[in-house]
């Protein structure tokens, strides 16, 4: 796992905690109820696909460098 992709998935998630507080803090501005449960829910799916292109993306560069086979 290279570091270049560990600073990025790094990045996608306080990207995604950013947006959330942003979101939680105009809804507070405005007079909207938040939703913890709601927010969570979003959270956990963002979360999810970060995850799921970080993977993609590490295991296709093990796959490049042919440490994933033992080929390495």
């Amino acid at each position: 796992m290279s570091e270049l992709l560990k600073a990025e998935l790094i990045r996608q998630i306080e990207r995604c905690e950013e947006k959330w507080e942003n979101r939680k803090r105009l809804e507070m501005e405005l007079g909207i109820p938040t939703s913890d449960h709601i927010t969570a829910k979003f959270i956990k799916e963002e979360t999810a696909e970060i995850m799921r292109i970080y993977t993609e993306k590490s295991l296709n560069n093990m796959i490049k460098k042919g440490e994933l086979f033992g080929n390495g």
